[in-house]
């Protein structure tokens, strides 16, 4: 028996049989990950404002414009592409935001306020997914998230102030405005988490 009706595309994934970019990139994210990307959870965090974001997706993606992507494309010379932190390394993602003896000692400190101790991922999407795995509970991991989102970026911004003003790498002062920073996305949200400032 034959039966009149018009045949149409279903899509699986989705109980009302239509299409969405959402399901089809968790399928994606099944097949190549076995799950959601290991970074994709600590982007895209709910205090975090929307231009930190959209850096750390372009960071754990190693897309930042950093002097070795200026180098390799003849912008820059080999002397000019070092670290503007300690002026020794060539400056990647990976040496500016994880292995750079100056940004390394942010990292620790955070880790020793918290009475952790760790060896970072060689790059920084690894580190971001280890970072976020190092808290367990679900307000607390949320915080500890955001703090990484904060400090990666504030490296940023005191990376282009020594670049563009000038200015002399100061580690006190770099860890004063992560505080700072924290703090106010915090008060900008009316729900916000629980995180105590004494402890960063």
């Amino acid at each position: 028996m034959f039966c009149h009706k018009m045949d149409k595309k279903i899509w699986t994934l989705n109980n009302d049989g239509l299409f969405s970019v959402k399901s089809c990139s968790k399928m994606m994210d099944q097949l190549l990950y076995g799950g959601a990307k290991p970074f994709q959870s600590s982007v895209w965090i709910k205090l975090t404002p929307p231009k930190v974001q959209l850096f750390l997706w372009l960071l754990v993606q190693d897309k930042v414009t950093t002097r070795d992507f200026l180098f390799q494309h003849d912008y820059l010379t080999l002397q000019e592409s070092r670290c503007a932190f300690c002026n020794k390394s060539l400056e990647s993602s990976s040496h500016l935001f994880i292995h750079c003896h100056f940004t390394w000692n942010i990292w620790m400190k955070l880790l020793s306020n918290r009475g952790f101790c760790s060896v970072f991922s060689k790059f920084v999407d690894d580190m971001c997914y280890q970072w976020s795995s190092m808290v367990k509970g679900k307000q607390q991991n949320l915080s500890w998230q955001l703090l990484f989102s904060c400090v990666v970026w504030n490296l940023w911004l005191h990376r282009n102030n020594v670049i563009f003003n000038d200015a002399a790498p100061n580690l006190q002062i770099c860890f004063s405005i992560v505080r700072q920073s924290i703090a106010l996305w915090l008060r900008l949200d009316s729900n916000s988490l629980e995180l105590n400032i004494e402890n960063v």
